[in-house]
């Protein structure tokens, strides 16, 4: 018998079936708990983590025996150096405010701790009462009565979030506190619409055990025969080798026939010697293909973050300025071009409504032609080997505007005064948003520094053509002027509209490929758009997609079309927690292309482009 179990899965038997290889009618569902469920309460808030502890600080809850206790807090950072500066800030603060007493029950906590199992001992008996932690202590370890579980920030799945909401209010009352930052799309999306965090569907988890090139490194495992006693797992038994799925046998043919393993006349598999378990892709499960990370640190030499290349190049470029912790900062130093050095030196700057972004200059060539292209519908598609190479030259600003915005959806009246609570226009009531400005002009970055890397993998290529940016500028842009609304506004031009069909298609793929969210990336680069393995050397979901995308666009069109949410689209559509860039996006626009891409009537899309623009322009007179 096999028991799976999860709290926040969102389809758990087509988990356990794709785990298992199972039949779905061989499981019993059980969706429902029978345990007592205690009392929990939910709050989102941009209060910093410090103001919430010392809330809590002279809080106390019932221990259960009649008697009273203090409560304990979980805070959830994003990072080993968020955990280390918030536990450390949180003792500064405390000692400022008369309570350094409370220093000593101030903790944190990650994998690489040395000291972990001491600390987590004292976090199960009460000694410690504010523990900040990573994702080591988000599911799966009994940590005990903790009563308050607080998020710092979306940590880029809603399934995720939920896990350590989890982790507080077990056995007793607890609560769940997510703290929205400023000027980050997803954590906004989620401070207006709470209920999708706390209550919504969750992301789907994909399994593909059958996926060709990690089944082609778990059978050489298997059959290995080479070196110690104590590591040898093979030889492989030939009825054995139904364990690995109806893909294995086709697997295994391959390997013998490339000589890498030997069948015996009795059809067990020997494999070669060497060691596979520290082969490619085994030994690299993480895909970091990556140098050392880069550090950044402040003035002092105090560690703010680590990045991988493609994040440091973004986000910490030089003369960057960024967000870490509420906290606003501008890199003073970045290592020159021949510096092997992996530190950006940082200072407090007092400008939040100001960050920057990288300016992404991805190309891609291709290596050697998998499948050769071929037309499907309005665009041609193929696929092969491809070096994707991505290079920062220049960064723009992003400035970040407080306004009010009226929660009539028909009328959406906007003013920058925040001190309106009712709307002018319908009577309403009005709400702040955060609005990002990124201005047009970029500024250039020293060719005395190089921000670029590259990855050779596995990609597809989706060629548009040029009657399509005809059509669109024709029938949708700009948007349809009614007889009596004469001064409709412009709509997302055709570059706004590639990247929001093209960000529909990525939040799609990992429903269609059976892969997770990180394995796939995509680019586009004028009249083309790449689908590419975020994995050195490729997983083979690309040339998947290329052997048949009609799937792929049928689901990214049911997202951006069943969706309720505005049309600048939300991250349960269009935006996408990697991409990082939830501006200039329309669902209507992704509409109109997918349904071109499909072959499908777009007279509908127009019609609700007509009623749209008029609703909008109706919401400013």
């Amino acid at each position: 018998q096999i028991v799976v179990s999860s709290a926040t899965v969102h389809s758990p038997l087509n988990l356990a079936v794709q785990l298992t290889g199972y039949k779905r009618e061989h499981f019993a569902v059980i969706d429902r708990s029978g345990a007592r469920v205690p009392r929990r309460h939910f709050l989102i808030t941009r209060t910093t983590t410090q103001d919430l502890c010392e809330f809590f600080a002279d809080a106390k809850t019932d221990d259960g025996a009649g008697g009273e206790r203090p409560i304990r807090v979980i805070v959830f950072t994003r990072s080993i150096s968020a955990a280390k500066s918030g536990s450390a800030r949180l003792r500064e603060y405390f000692g400022k405010r008369g309570r350094g007493y409370l220093g000593d029950a101030v903790a944190d906590y990650y994998s690489d701790r040395a000291d972990k199992n001491d600390v987590f001992t004292r976090l199960r008996t009460g000694e410690i009462r504010f523990i900040f932690a990573t994702t080591a202590l988000m599911a799966g370890i009994d940590i005990g009565d903790l009563d308050v579980a607080v998020v710092d920030g979306f940590p880029g799945q809603v399934m995720d979030a939920r896990q350590m909401f989890g982790r507080a209010g077990r056995r007793s009352e607890g609560a769940a506190v997510f703290v929205a930052h400023a000027g980050n799309a997803f954590d906004d999306f989620y401070l207006r619409n709470p209920d999708l965090l706390f209550r919504g569907p969750t992301e789907p988890v994909i399994a593909n055990p059958e996926n060709p090139i990690l089944l082609a490194a778990h059978l050489l495992c298997a059959a290995h025969v080479g070196g110690s006693p104590w590591q040898r797992e093979g030889p492989l038994a030939a009825d054995a080798l139904r364990l690995f799925g109806g893909a294995a046998a086709e697997v295994i043919d391959e390997l013998e026939e490339r000589e890498i393993v030997r069948i015996a006349a009795d059809g067990t598999i020997e494999g070669s010697d060497g060691r596979p378990h520290n082969d490619w892709p085994l030994s690299d499960l993480r895909a970091t293909n990556d140098r050392e990370p880069f550090r950044l640190v402040d003035e002092t030499g105090r560690e703010l973050e680590r990045k991988r290349r493609a994040l440091a190049f973004r986000d910490a470029h030089p003369d960057a300025v960024f967000l870490h912790d509420g906290q606003c900062y501008r890199v003073t130093h970045f290592p020159r071009r021949g510096d092997n050095g992996t530190v950006i030196t940082c200072k407090v700057v007092r400008n939040e409504d100001m960050r920057t972004r990288g300016d992404e200059q991805i190309s891609a060539t291709v290596r050697r032609e998998l499948l050769p292209a071929r037309d499907v519908n309005l665009f041609r598609i193929a696929a092969g080997d491809v070096t994707v190479r991505m290079q920062v030259r220049s960064y723009r600003c992003v400035r970040g505007n407080a306004l009010m915005r009226c929660t009539n959806r028909r009328c959406r009246h906007e003013s920058p005064n925040t001190l309106i609570r009712t709307c002018p226009q319908c009577r309403r009531a009005m709400r702040e948003v955060r609005v990002e400005k990124i201005d047009a002009d970029s500024r250039p970055i020293s060719d005395e520094y190089d921000l670029s890397f590259h990855l050779d993998t596995q990609g597809a290529w989706l060629i548009l053509p040029t009657k399509l940016r005809q059509e669109y500028e024709e029938q949708f842009q700009p948007r349809r002027e009614s007889q009596t609304h004469k001064h409709a506004q412009p709509f997302v031009d055709y570059e706004c509209a590639m990247n929001s069909a093209l960000n529909a298609v990525l939040k799609a793929f990992p429903q269609c490929a059976n892969c997770d969210v990180d394995d796939i990336a995509a680019a586009r680069m004028e009249d083309r758009w790449y689908f590419y393995d975020d994995f050195p050397g490729g997983l083979g979901l690309a040339v998947e997609f290329a052997r048949d995308p009609q799937p792929y666009l049928e689901t990214a069109l049911e997202y951006v079309e069943r969706c309720i949410c505005d049309d600048a689209g939300c991250p349960v559509c269009l935006h996408n927690f990697r991409m990082h860039e939830a501006s200039g996006l329309s669902r209507l626009a992704a509409r109109y292309v997918l349904r071109r891409m499909l072959g499908k009537d777009t007279g509908q899309v127009i019609v609700d482009l007509e009623a749209h623009a008029n609703a909008q322009h109706a919401g400013r007179r």
